[in-house]
């Protein structure tokens, strides 16, 4: 049973999704999808194109919220 639910985790781990479409993204930063859209176009989370969908990298989603929390909270970007 053990070895079961170890290769569950196993499975889950490597289907965790490492980009996200602009409602999802929106979503996961818990804030609007017109805001979010905005926030993509001005370019100050990168995104890319497959199709017609434009995603955004979780690892950069993750980026931005760290940047802005360093920076409302006086830490110096590295």
């Amino acid at each position: 049973m053990n070895n079961v639910v170890q290769t569950d985790r196993q499975v889950k781990a490597a289907l965790e999704r490492v980009a996200y479409g602009l409602s999802e993204g929106a979503s996961a930063l818990g804030i609007g999808e017109t805001l979010f859209a905005e926030i993509v176009a001005s370019g100050q989370i990168p995104s890319f194109r497959i199709g017609r969908r434009r995603l955004i990298r979780k690892s950069d989603l993750i980026a931005y919220a760290d940047r802005l929390f360093n920076e409302q909270n006086g830490q110096v970007r590295q």
